[in-house]
């Protein structure tokens, strides 16, 4: 009951101020602004609700704590709202109740622009770059997820144990506990929709928010809209990232070392839950992935593939690490993967570890990750890449068609 009270106060008092300041709107389109060269925007992009609303009012917090250390630093939210979405950049002011405010950047008619479509990201980033110029740009994405797995599932692809049995697996369950990319199961979009809406723009970071978005195929899909992500390859709960450590964490390096900036701030989401910060469970899993590393790990993947010692893994029959609390699993462990179908000691198996080091430059984990499908409960971490994948076997006869169609499998099985 404290965590409702303490979210709920949080989202009401976002609320009041994005309504309060609805009629202040900066409209001055007149000229193009130079791009600040040195200027870097986090955009906090706000697809989940409530649980986002706590976020944003975790940065604010940040903010007038003095986070924001130059001019050039700026934190811009999008707010997703069915009364009419808006954009806002939040700004220390010491005179303000609380030590910030929200300074709005635009409103959006009622209804435009609050669903999860390639249009409305393209609208929203759009009016973000031109409010503010700059060379640099991260984007929190708070959203839900499911990896490489497409909108439309097959009918089959529901969770086996639920209080609605016909639930489809990544729509949001009645007090549900953790994050799922879609806003409610009539609004999502698939990783190749994700990668269109973002591919006009350059990213320094994308820090996925949501359930399940370190899967190698979704990744090696959107490889080239950043220089990094930040993910999980599990469920996050619902509290997300802790944004009050993660404005500070991000902006202290981000000008001197990103990679330095986005391993303090994964730390910090670990940590935040190990601390037992949580009124949920306990419970995160992370990792920091170099993008322009994938395209070589998936060359040591398809040569594991083609080396003749592979063995094609049955997790039906060959223990291998899991990622949801399925009955049939649908995300396993990249690397312990492989390791059950190739001898360790073989020079492609060493190619591939030597590989995935490059790749997931930081990766941390609590003992336990938590699971809200299947059986909703906690299940042990034995072996951590960092990074989850598809095993098409027969229990998911249903998916391997769709599975075909992914980049990383014709790269990797076909080519």
């Amino acid at each position: 009951m404290a965590y409702l009270y303490k979210y709920l106060g949080k989202y009401l008092t976002a609320a009041g101020l994005v309504l309060a300041l609805a009629g202040c709107v900066k409209d001055d389109t007149s000229k193009p602004k130079p791009t600040d060269p040195d200027g870097r925007v986090f955009l906090m992009y706000d697809n989940i609700g409530v649980w986002f609303d706590a976020d944003v009012a975790e940065a604010a917090e940040a903010v007038a704590a003095g986070a924001l250390t130059k001019e050039n630093q700026r934190v811009i939210v999008f707010h997703r709202q069915s009364t009419g979405s808006v954009i806002y950049e939040l700004v220390q002011d010491k005179k303000a109740a609380g030590g910030y405010r929200k300074e709005m950047v635009k409103a959006y008619a009622r209804g435009e622009n609050n669903d999860l479509s390639v249009e409305t990201i393209r609208d929203v980033v759009a009016d973000v770059r031109d409010y503010a110029p700059a060379k640099h740009y991260g984007l929190a994405f708070g959203s839900h997820g499911k990896g490489w797995i497409p909108k439309n599932n097959p009918s089959n692809l529901r969770r086996s144990i639920a209080p609605d049995p016909s639930a489809e697996l990544w729509a949001e369950p009645e007090n549900g506990l953790t994050r799922y990319l879609a806003y409610d199961w009539s609004s999502r979009i698939d990783i190749g929709e994700f990668a269109d809406a973002l591919d006009e723009w350059e990213w320094d970071f994308i820090l996925f928010d949501d359930c399940f978005m370190t899967s190698v195929e979704a990744l090696y899909e959107i490889r080239h809209l950043a220089e990094y992500f930040i993910g999980s390859p599990t469920e996050i709960m619902k509290e997300g990232f802790p944004y009050d450590r993660v404005t500070s964490r991000l902006f202290a390096d981000w000008e001197d070392d990103l990679e330095l900036a986005l391993k303090s701030v994964s730390k910090s989401f670990v940590d935040w839950y190990r601390e037992g910060n949580s009124d949920v469970h306990p419970c995160a899993t992370v990792a920091v992935v170099k993008t322009w590393e994938l395209d070589d790990l998936a060359m040591s993947v398809r040569d594991i593939a083609r080396s003749g010692l592979w063995t094609n893994v049955d997790p039906s029959r060959t223990p291998v690490q899991y990622y949801e609390g399925m009955a049939s699993h649908v995300f396993y462990d990249l690397d312990d993967y492989l390791r059950n179908g190739i001898a360790p000691t073989s020079d492609q198996y060493r190619a591939f570890t030597a590989q995935l080091e490059k790749v997931v430059v930081f990766d941390d984990h609590t003992e336990m990750f938590y699971s809200d499908y299947g059986v909703r409960t906690t299940h042990p971490i034995n072996h951590y890449s960092g990074l989850n994948v598809f095993i098409p076997y027969v229990a998911w006869n249903s998916l391997i068609p769709a599975y075909r169609e992914t980049q990383w499998y014709k790269y990797v099985y076909e080519q």
